[in-house]
Order: C-alpha cells, then sequence, then structure tokens
C-alpha cells in the first residue's frame, strides 16, 4: 500500500515445498497522500473540499517545506482575472491556476497531516469542483517558481522543481472538463510465463514476452511505446540476460512477429550471452518506456528446473550437447548425496577411468563433513564434439560442520569431461581454493 512505512520487509517465497526469504529494504521515501477526514482512508477522488486531507510521509524530520496548490482549469483567467496573482507563480503553465501557497513544517518523524481547507480560499459553503495539483518542495532547496512542461497531448512531461513531490485528487462529482490533465498510467503485462498468481515452474524452455500501452495514445499493444527491456535475475542473484524490444509483440528472445522460446539443452543450458542457467527462482523483469521519458516495470518470479542427475545420465540430447549440464547435474547429485548419504548418482557421472583412480569408498568419505554444497558458477569453457572432449569450469561454496562449527570454504573446479558410449562423464577436477 502506498501509505506503508519505509523500513525492512520480509519477503517470503515458497513452492514445492522449498521455502526462500528475502529482506527487502525500503527506503524513506517522500510522500504526499490525500486521504477522508472522517475515516483517514485513502482517496483521489472527494465530494467537498472539506473532504480533503493532506498526509506528508518520510520528509525530512522538522523540515520546512514549500507547498503550492493548483487547480487545473482550460482558462486560469476565469479563476484569477487579475494577472500576477502572487510572484510564486509567475511563469507557470497557462493551463493551471494558482490557487494558494504556503509553508509548512514536518514534525520530528518526518510526517504532517493538515486539511485542505485550511489553504484553499472559499467561502463557508462555496465548492470549487475540478482537478487539483499540490506541489511540494523543500524551502531551502527550491527556486520560488516551478515549472511544468507538457507533451503534444497536453499530458505531464516534467515539472521542474528540486526534489519535487506532488499529489492529484479530484473534488466534486462531476469537475469540469479542463484541457490539462496527468498522464495516465501505462499498461504493462507480462503475457508469457502466464500470470496465475503463482510460481510458474519452467523446464526445458523459456517463454519471456510482454505487452505494454500507453491507454492516452490507444489500447492496442505498442501503442506510444518506444522501447521495452527485459532482463533476468537467477538464484543467485546475477543478471544473466538483459534484452531489448522496440515492436510489437514484446519479446526477450529475439523480434519479430512472433515471440520464441529459449530451448536450454540446444544452447547447452546457457542463457543467449553465455551465462549458465542454474536451477532455482529466477526473477524476470520488464520495463517500458514511452518516448516522453515515462516508464512502468513488472516483475514475476519462475523457478527453473534443469534435469535431474538419472534423467542427465540417461539422455542422448545431454549427452551429445550437455557437458555443461552435466556438470551442473553431477553439483546436484552431489548436494543430495549430501542429505541421503547416497553418492552412487553422483559417482556415475564419473568416467570408468576416473573411477578406477578413485574408489566409490574413497569418494563417498571426501564428503564426511560435508552438509551442503551452493553451486555459484558453472562455465564451460571448451568443447571439441568431434574429439568427445570438454572442459568445465565451476566455482561452489562448500559447507561443512569441523568439531561444531559451520566452515564455508568456495573452490573453483577445472573439469576435463570425455564421451563414454556417447555419454559425457567427469575424467578429472583439479580443485583449489578460492
Amino acid at each position: 500500500p502506498p501509505d506503508s512505512p519505509s523500513g525492512a520487509y520480509t519477503l517470503v517465497i515458497e513452492s514445492d515445498g522449498q521455502r526462500t526469504e528475502r529482506t527487502v529494504r525500503v527506503q524513506p521515501n517522500e510522500r504526499i497522500l490525500t486521504r477522508r477526514t472522517a475515516d483517514s482512508e485513502l482517496a483521489r477522488t472527494f465530494e467537498t473540499v472539506p473532504d480533503v486531507a493532506l498526509n506528508f510521509m518520510d520528509f525530512r524530520p522538522e523540515s520546512d517545506l514549500l507547498l503550492a496548490l493548483y487547480r487545473v482549469v482550460a482558462d486560469p483567467a476565469a479563476l484569477f482575472p487579475e494577472p500576477g496573482a502572487g510572484d510564486i507563480f509567475s511563469g507557470m503553465s497557462t493551463l493551471l491556476a494558482p490557487v494558494s501557497t504556503w509553508i509548512a513544517q514536518t514534525g520530528p518523524d518526518g510526517a504532517l497531516t493538515q486539511p485542505l481547507l485550511e489553504h484553499l480560499p472559499i467561502e463557508p459553503g462555496e465548492e470549487i469542483a475540478g482537478d487539483y495539483v499540490l506541489l511540494a518542495c523543500y524551502a531551502d532547496d527550491c527556486a520560488p517558481t516551478p515549472t511544468v512542461r507538457l507533451t503534444a497531448n497536453n499530458s505531464v512531461r516534467s515539472i521542474e522543481w528540486p526534489a519535487i513531490f506532488s499529489a492529484v485528487f479530484t473534488v466534486g462529482e462531476t469537475p469540469p472538463p479542463t484541457l490539462f490533465r496527468m498522464a495516465s498510467p501505462l499498461e504493462l503485462a507480462i503475457v508469457d510465463p502466464a500470470q496465475d498468481g503463482s510460481v510458474a515452474v519452467i523446464e526445458g524452455e523459456l517463454l519471456f514476452h510482454a505487452s505494454a500501452a500507453d491507454p492516452d495514445v490507444g489500447d492496442f499493444n505498442g501503442a506510444g511505446i518506444e522501447l521495452v527491456d527485459f532482463s533476468i535475475v537467477d538464484s543467485r542473484g546475477v543478471q544473466v540476460v538483459t534484452d531489448s524490444d522496440d515492436q510489437p509483440p514484446y519479446c526477450a528472445f529475439g523480434s519479430g512477429q512472433s515471440c520464441d522460446p529459449w530451448p536450454f539443452a540446444p544452447n547447452d543450458y546457457r542463457w543467449p550471452g553465455g551465462a549458465p542457467i542454474i536451477n532455482g527462482l529466477h526473477t524476470l523483469r520488464v520495463i517500458a518506456y514511452t518516448p516522453d521519458g515515462r516508464s512502468a516495470s513488472l516483475e514475476t518470479t519462475v523457478d527453473i528446473r534443469l534435469p535431474q542427475p538419472a534423467e542427465a545420465a540417461a539422455s542422448p540430447l545431454l549427452a551429445d550437447t550437455g557437458p555443461l549440464a552435466v556438470a551442473v547435474a553431477y553439483l546436484e547429485a552431489i548436494d543430495q548425496g549430501v542429505e541421503s548419504g547416497d553418492f552412487h548418482p553422483a559417482y556415475n557421472f564419473l568416467s570408468p577411468d576416473y573411477q578406477a583412480r578413485r574408489p566409490y569408498e574413497n569418494f563417498a568419505a571426501g564428503f564426511a563433513t560435508t552438509r551442503a554444497v551452493e553451486v555459484n558458477q558453472v562455465e564451460l569453457l571448451a568443447l571439441d564434439p568431434d574429439a568427445g572432449r570438454a572442459r568445465v569450469d565451476a566455482v561452489v561454496t562448500a559447507i561443512d560442520e569441523v568439531d561444531g562449527q559451520e566452515e564455508r570454504t568456495v573452490y573453483e573446479i577445472d573439469w576435463r569431461l570425455i564421451r563414454v558410449d556417447g555419454q559425457w562423464r567427469l575424467d578429472s577436477a583439479k580443485v583449489g581454493e578460492r
């Protein structure tokens, strides 16, 4: 809600028994809210002026604010026939009629609530229906004259006033028509993955597709939109995909008349920029921009699940194109073995020569104190399909329990893989601490 206090929030995501918590810190952000005086409920439309209360939140404590109230009219002279109705309003757009200006001081908590009636010069029982714009600025920071610049369709493009904060509200059931209006919010939606309120599970391929429109221009996809940016952040917090599209339909992976998914296995389990595709929760974010600089953003969370170790070992597709996927599956099998005590699924990813050099008992004993394995990075360094050889680099964090204490060690592993009977196998490894 817009009146939520700033501070630390905990975001909890649960899916199929897995729970992830993230701390989100909301920094103090100056806000002007309008409330009903009767019940303090947030509102943007009011029947009468006495119904309006102005609520200032998260401003600097005990600071002076310079406030300027305007009524939106087609002809300001109808409201203020005398020119220069206050020096602070000189040079303003002719579509905004100055109503009042005053200085207010915030409290020790940076908040303040004032009835609008105190600052709207009307007689008892009188009403001036219409749209109102309230501008605020720290008195010691701002110039005396705010300047409003409009777009070609008379929407607000910018308000030139340092540290500007604003609120827009309406008084009266049927405000008079005006030439001036605040620009409507952009309409932005993530079309794929489908949004049904749950975390989508992605296996095999990802389709990332959005629609965007400026309702002030039209109600069709692409109306008034200059550019749409896409990004994907993986479960480690690493941004692995960035892309842009300037024509609908808006797609993360290329552009054209239709959106194509990004298949995992044929691309050796790598994103378009080369970053490895890993398991876990991923954040998909989209931002739409208009030619006049306005924007809207939206994000969703998906759960990417790569083939399990047994599937990876048996899959001819992975055997042909997936040394990277096999390395990832091996690390997942190690992590599962730590929980179950059975390291055979991981051991099966080793080549016969590697197994001969390291019997299973010695292999399993190497994880006696390990409690978890976190995959930080997996990267394909070299691939020679004809010779059946590949090289994969990985950075992992091993969490061990030693003498009752948790120890975290970051290792870099340089693997050599070979193809054995049509399937990729780990043949050797050089391991070093980072």
